[in-house]
């Protein structure tokens, strides 16, 4: 079976749909990846091995009405050439997870008949998937109540959880300890932001370092995005010697998940996914500019069910984010019930569960 995958700019579309191509091509599938020209996802699909495509996709900006018309031209060209570039290669099967380059790449095979399965990772989707739904996608999503905003049949709607990469799901604590230089007896805060980092998470951590340097055996590993590292390097300086570490991304976040005590990180369906196969116990920011605030549905049910905990990114600067941090931070027996308790929301099969999804569609299209 021959598939095209498509991603999108963030990690949040890029590492599910790595680990769904992952999932294919162990059982024997032909995977071409489509994506963004360049960036963080050229990157990571090219070094997964996967025959990489680039096609120009971009959003609009919803406050200068202009760029609805040159992204919708840029779309509609880039539909054209994904139509002719199907034509060469033959696929049985679309797969698209949300970002910008999955709209055209889906539209282009819905006009040339193949079947089209949209991956849906957050609890309100996207502007691409409403519009894949509309027009006949299958759509494969990780949330319950994400049904309420698809206009598509019920049988193209399927539950199977946001899928998860394989060096997540068998990070190492182990590993990551020594990653990271951290003795086995420290108290290890992770932080992070999502693959382009978070601003206001890195500021306010930082207007926080004097109180968690104060915490005896503290060590803060800080993945500010690669757009923000040089800024938080220079703003960190030397002050706080090996105990924090300043990093612009992880490859190896299963690891480092693995070994921490503790995590700050927006509220993302990939980050809490990954966060629930790996048991980290979470003090979670949802990003407030999220469509329909899709962060904040996200994690509600885990923060009902103590799973996680939750403060708005408003609360950011303010004295009491610094005492939830430091408390966090310092209980160790609440932690270790949050850590217990978040892998009852972990689908570490998730990617098996959409290729098997992937399949079936594609074969029913054959007979």
């Amino acid at each position: 079976m021959k598939v095209v995958v498509s991603g999108g700019g963030t990690a949040g579309h890029v590492n599910p749909a790595l680990a769904l191509a992952d999932e294919l091509i162990a059982s024997g599938h032909e995977v071409f990846y489509i994506g963004t020209p360049d960036g963080m996802e050229a990157t990571l699909a090219r070094n997964a091995g996967l025959d990489y495509w680039p096609l120009p996709a971009a959003g609009y900006d919803r406050a200068r009405l202009s760029t609805l018309f040159t992204s919708s031209a840029e779309v509609l060209t880039s539909a054209h050439k994904a139509q002719r570039h199907f034509r060469e290669i033959k696929p049985d099967v679309v797969v698209g997870f949300g970002g910008y380059v999955s709209l055209p790449v889906g539209m282009a095979g819905l006009r040339c008949g193949i079947p089209v399965v949209a991956h849906e990772q957050n609890s309100a989707p996207g502007l691409t998937n409403r519009y894949l739904a509309k027009h006949g996608a299958h759509m494969a999503t990780t949330f319950p109540m994400t049904a309420d905003y698809l206009a598509c049949p019920a049988d193209h709607l399927h539950l199977v959880g946001n899928p998860v990469r394989r060096s997540v799901v068998e990070g190492d604590r182990e590993r990551g300890r020594a990653l990271f230089n951290i003795p086995e007896e420290a108290t290890f805060l992770l932080v992070f932001g999502g693959s382009l980092g978070a601003q206001h998470i890195n500021e306010a951590v930082l207007a926080c370092r004097d109180a968690l340097m104060d915490i005896p055996n503290l060590y803060v590993v800080h993945s500010t995005g690669r757009q923000k590292y040089e800024e938080v390097l220079a703003e960190i300086g030397d002050g706080v010697g090996e105990r924090w570490q300043v990093l612009p991304f992880i490859e190896q976040m299963g690891d480092a998940l693995k070994a921490s005590d503790a995590v700050i990180s927006r509220a993302g369906s990939t980050s809490l996914m990954e966060i629930a196969v790996t048991g980290a116990a979470a003090l979670l920011v949802p990003f407030p500019h999220a469509t329909d605030d899709h962060q904040t549905k996200n994690a509600s049910e885990w923060v009902e069910a103590g799973a996680c905990s939750m403060i708005a990114d408003s609360q950011l600067d303010t004295p009491e984010f610094r005492e939830r941090l430091v408390e966090f931070v310092s209980d160790a027996p609440a932690r270790a019930e949050m850590g217990k308790r978040v892998k009852a929301f972990a689908k570490p099969d998730a990617a098996r569960e959409l290729a098997k999804l992937v399949y079936d569609v594609a074969m029913a299209q054959q007979r």
